[in-house]
């Protein structure tokens, strides 16, 4: 894309440095997954286990260390986290980060594969844990299409509640109260 400003790292990131597998799909290269870490079966991605058949060795690097590495920069900054099931060990391992530089931290949130994630988010001091809720969930297909039909799709930014979860976010935010 000839973006002076974009670099490539070609590595994973991990709660320690280690190696694992990187299994994805041949069709579906966006939801690629760390076979031996991702806490999501390939079952949430609409796919069967074999259609993970691509594997490839990758090497992981301690979330905290790596992004560590790029210091005061990170005060103010958006940390979008998109590991396909690995959400809650990054989260985890980037604490001490947060609570030294307090950026943004956005990431996908399957609710019930990574329950603690809540907690994890809300024990952060100065932070808040908020939501992008999606309007036309539920597991009746047909009232589902009749509310896109006549309301569309829509979504509001909301503050999360333990107890009172979505099964999935599409971008749930740790976000800093100041």
């Amino acid at each position: 894309n000839q973006m002076s400003h974009v670099r490539a790292h070609n590595v994973g990131l991990a709660g320690e440095d280690s190696r694992g597998t990187l299994t994805e799909s041949a069709n579906e290269h966006g939801i690629s997954r760390v076979k031996e870490r991702s806490k999501l079966p390939p079952e949430v991605f609409g796919l069967s286990a074999d259609k993970f058949g691509t594997e490839f060795s990758v090497e992981l690097r301690s979330a905290e260390d790596f992004v560590g590495g790029f210091g005061d920069s990170l005060n103010q900054a958006f940390i979008k986290i998109d590991v396909e099931g690995m959400e809650q060990e990054i989260v985890t391992g980037l604490l001490p980060l947060l609570k030294k530089f307090k950026p943004i931290v956005g990431f996908e949130w399957f609710t019930r594969a990574q329950p603690d994630l809540f907690d994890i988010g809300n024990s952060v001091e100065g932070y808040e844990l908020w939501g992008i809720r999606v309007h036309d969930t539920g597991s009746n297909r047909l009232l589902r299409a009749f509310k896109m039909l006549f309301t569309g799709r829509f979504y509001t930014l909301e503050k999360l509640v333990k107890g009172h979860l979505d099964e999935v976010y599409p971008l749930a935010l740790m976000v800093p109260k100041e």
